[in-house]
């Protein structure tokens, strides 16, 4: 039973303020300004979806880390978001729709890697896809043990896909 996340996330996100206010400046500045200015609306909202998508990931990800320090791998609080990373994981190739990546001006620590390597980018997506799928299992099953094991790996692919795709913090 997965929960529901709103995958129409990228649809209906309205502007924020700060990019129109830009627009109407007329975007003149260092550059970055004007690329957001230039850039077509609806990828400037698949970019900061896609923050909110990951957002979510990583709250969903400290609440099944707490309850795993906390000893209550299995608790509903964490089995709720294992559920809602398995919603958010089957989401996340639409994520990244051709054009949302830094020409939109937006703050994304997304690379230009993950369009100009697209086979080897959606192997990382798969790879997650696989540990979660597992995560998932792992929490059906009730067992803290596999709830951990699972976990980790989720963590190694996430590292991994940050090593060439996401810049770096």
């Amino acid at each position: 039973m997965k929960a529901s996340w709103k995958a129409g996330v990228f649809a209906g996100l309205v502007l924020p303020t700060s990019m129109m206010i830009l627009a109407a400046c007329g975007g003149s500045g260092d550059g970055a300004e004007t690329a957001a200015v230039d850039a077509d609306p609806a990828m400037v909202e698949a970019a900061e979806a896609r923050e909110e998508g990951f957002k979510s990931l990583g709250r969903n990800f400290k609440t099944i880390k707490d309850n795993m320090d906390a000893g209550n791998a299995a608790s509903d609080a964490a089995l709720a978001a294992i559920d809602e990373v398995e919603v958010l994981a089957d989401d996340l190739p639409n994520w990244f729709p051709e054009g949302s990546g830094p020409e939109t001006g937006t703050d994304t620590e997304a690379l230009p890697a993950i369009w100009e390597e697209p086979e080897a980018f959606q192997g990382k997506i798969s790879d997650f896809q696989a540990a979660v799928t597992e995560l998932g299992a792992a929490g059906e099953s009730g067992d803290a043990a596999a709830i951990s094991a699972a976990f980790g790996n989720v963590g190694k692919t996430c590292g991994s896909c940050h090593d060439d795709f996401r810049e770096d913090d």
